[in-house]
């Protein structure tokens, strides 16, 4: 089963590490890695998906997934790293969880994050099969940022169909970059409008 690996980034100098890192948790699965960002990653071993307009994390996230052509598709982070092996985890579990979701708890400081929304879990960063990206859609591109996560995880969930965490792989975070990756979205007020869009208010 071949994995399609989506990495949207703004920042050049943290991607040679997540591209690396996605190539050390993919392993033995035959997998490519999709770079969605406004400049060239100037590397073989990646296809770039050239974001010509910013339009938020959201719609970066979602042209990579569109892109895809692996049966399984994983986003991951520029800022976190995912442990060696993880989407080898990844696929063999979705193997057996049928139109479902999973994905990795997130470590920060040496605690691990879990989120959930309403009693179900939702993943920050997760792998899918590509069918069911193709029957439920991906993310809503009415949220710029935030609670995209949650709301596909809720369909997830509503189609009868399971979203869960790999105990035994993990995303970590990397040394901060001081906060310049939020400033776009701040400006905006990006969080406030996308929480009034998940409450629907």
């Amino acid at each position: 089963m071949k994995l399609s690996v989506v990495l949207p980034t703004l920042f050049a100098e943290l991607l040679p590490g997540a591209i690396d890192a996605a190539h050390a948790a993919a392993g033995d699965v035959p997998h490519d890695i999709l770079v969605v960002s406004p400049f060239d990653p100037q590397r073989d071993d990646v296809r770039w998906i050239p974001e010509i307009q910013s339009r938020g994390s959201i719609a970066a996230a979602n042209a990579g997934m569109m892109a895809a052509r692996g049966e399984v598709v994983a986003l991951v982070s520029d800022d976190t790293r995912l442990t060696p092996g993880a989407l080898g985890l990844a696929i063999a579990r979705l193997a057996g969880l049928p139109g479902g979701m999973v994905g990795f708890p997130r470590v920060v400081g040496g605690e691990a994050y879990i989120g959930t929304v309403f009693g179900h879990y939702y993943p920050y960063f997760f792998a899918i099969e590509r069918t069911t990206l193709a029957r439920l859609g991906a993310f809503d591109e009415g949220y710029r940022k935030h609670y995209a996560d949650p709301d596909l995880a809720l369909r997830i969930w509503n189609s009868g169909a399971r979203c869960e965490f790999l105990r035994d792989a993990a995303i970590v975070d990397v040394p901060s970059r001081g906060g310049a990756g939020e400033a776009p979205d701040k400006a905006l007020g990006s969080r406030a409008a996308d929480f009034a869009r998940f409450v629907g208010i």
